[in-house]
């Protein structure tokens, strides 16, 4: 296992920064983010922070890079 500079964001210091997101907003997350289980490194779910910064939409590199194979 390697640690990466992006596995270190924590999921509060997102919502804290970007809080104020617009509806037609996408933020995008690197995948290294969240673990395996969709926890940032503060414990917070994935779907918190989704849930946090709605309206706008939050997709992380997996969802993206699937995207992207589909095209």
């Amino acid at each position: 296992d390697s640690v990466t500079v992006a596995g270190l964001l924590a999921g509060e210091d997102i919502r804290a920064s970007l809080g104020d997101a617009a509806a037609d907003e996408l933020l995008l997350l690197p995948a290294e983010a969240v673990n395996a289980d969709g926890l940032f490194i503060d414990s917070m779910p994935l779907s918190d922070l989704t849930a946090a910064l709605a309206p706008a939409t939050v997709a992380t590199g997996h969802e993206i890079t699937e995207c992207l194979k589909s095209l």
